[in-house]
């Protein structure tokens, strides 16, 4: 089974802030067709669509919320973890 690697989770991060590819893109610095592919990736690994077009806007569904959320979460639990480990 596949799962959401840390690639994912600051995509959905990203994406559900700025609500724009091409803003997400300048922030991880990377095009917009590699993220619409890893956006793809990651909704293909939870089996349901996360965001929903709207004009150029991409907005964040309930479960894209959801795991935008538990991804800010687990993100920075790693960065304490790593901290934490280093003393």
């Amino acid at each position: 089974m596949k799962s959401l690697d840390i690639k994912h989770l600051k995509l959905l991060i990203i994406l559900a802030d700025t609500q724009s590819l091409t803003l997400a893109g300048k922030r991880l610095n990377l095009s917009q067709p590699a993220l619409s592919h890893q956006l793809k990736a990651a909704e293909g690994i939870v089996g349901a669509p996360l965001f929903e077009r709207q004009g150029k806007r991409m907005i964040a569904n309930p479960a894209g919320s959801l795991l935008a959320k538990k991804a800010e979460q687990i993100l920075n639990d790693l960065g304490f973890m790593l901290k934490e480990a280093k003393i």
